[in-house]
C-alpha cells in the first residue's frame, strides 16, 4: 500500500469507530418518555401550552410533579389503548400531602387541538386557571385510531 492509501484507510477506520461509539452511546441513553418523572416532548409541549394559558390570565406557572406526570401518562396510555376517555380515581398514584386534585382528559386530532378544547370548556378551563393547583402532570398517547389522548393531573400542595 502507498502512504496515501494507508492514510485514507486510517481516516476511514477512525470515522467508522467514532460512528459506532456515537450509536452505542445513544442506545444507552434513556428516552424522555421512559425516564421516571420526565415527560415526552409532546407532554412537555402541552405543559408549555398550559403555563402559557395561565400566564395570559395573570397566573403563575404550574410545576411538573413526577407523581402526577407518571399518573397522567398511564391514564393517557390506557385511554389510547381503549380508544375511549374516562376520568381516573383522582388520588390514585398521587403522593400524600396534597390539598387539591383535578383532572382534564380529552381526545382529538392533535395535542394542541385537545388543549384548545380544554381552554374552551368551562370545567376544563376552571382546572387550568385554578389557584388551588401549583403542580401538574401531563400525559399524551396516540391511539390506534390515530387520535391524541391527553391527560392532565392537577395537584395542589
Amino acid at each position: 500500500m502507498t502512504g496515501t492509501a494507508v492514510a485514507v484507510r486510517r481516516v476511514l477506520v477512525a470515522a467508522v469507530a467514532v460512528a459506532l461509539l456515537a450509536v452505542g452511546a445513544a442506545a444507552c441513553e434513556p428516552t424522555a418518555a421512559s425516564t421516571p418523572g420526565s415527560s415526552s416532548p409532546e407532554a412537555a409541549h402541552v405543559l408549555a401550552l398550559v403555563n402559557s394559558y395561565r400566564a395570559a390570565h395573570g397566573l403563575g406557572p404550574l410545576a411538573e410533579a413526577g407523581d402526577a406526570a407518571s399518573k397522567a401518562q398511564q391514564q393517557a396510555d390506557a385511554m389510547a389503548g381503549a380508544t375511549s376517555i374516562w376520568h381516573s380515581d383522582l388520588a390514585s398514584g398521587i403522593q400524600p400531602g396534597w390539598s387539591a386534585l383535578g383532572e382534564n382528559v380529552g381526545v382529538g386530532s392533535s395535542p394542541d387541538g385537545v388543549e384548545s378544547a380544554f381552554e374552551g370548556s368551562s370545567p376544563h378551563r376552571a382546572n387550568l386557571l385554578s389557584t388551588s393547583f401549583d403542580q401538574v402532570g401531563v400525559g399524551v398517547a396516540w391511539g390506534p385510531d390515530g387520535r391524541a389522548y391527553v391527560a392532565e393531573e392537577f395537584v395542589g400542595r
